[in-house]
């Protein structure tokens, strides 16, 4: 399986930032990738769609962010497990 960091675009500063999740996917991109783009036309899996619930802190504004937009939430590979 690969691991995946999950990164979004800020809603208060528009800089993409990570959000401190992590998902774990069996055939994911090889390269950095938006979750819309990846599942399209797919159902998201359970575990990506419980990152998109939960807030992430912008560490410019430190206002919390709900990004909900799947075009603007991107997986980031980082390594095999």
């Amino acid at each position: 399986m690969k691991k995946y960091e999950v990164h979004s675009v800020c809603d208060a500063c528009g800089d993409v930032h990570p959000t401190r999740h992590h998902v774990l996917l069996e055939d994911g991109p090889d390269q950095t990738q938006s979750v819309e783009e990846f599942w399209e036309g797919k159902d998201l899996p359970a575990d990506v769609k419980n990152v998109l619930a939960n807030p992430f802190q912008c560490p410019t504004t430190k206002s919390f962010i709900k990004q909900e937009d799947t075009e603007q939430v991107y997986l980031v590979p980082l390594s095999y497990t």
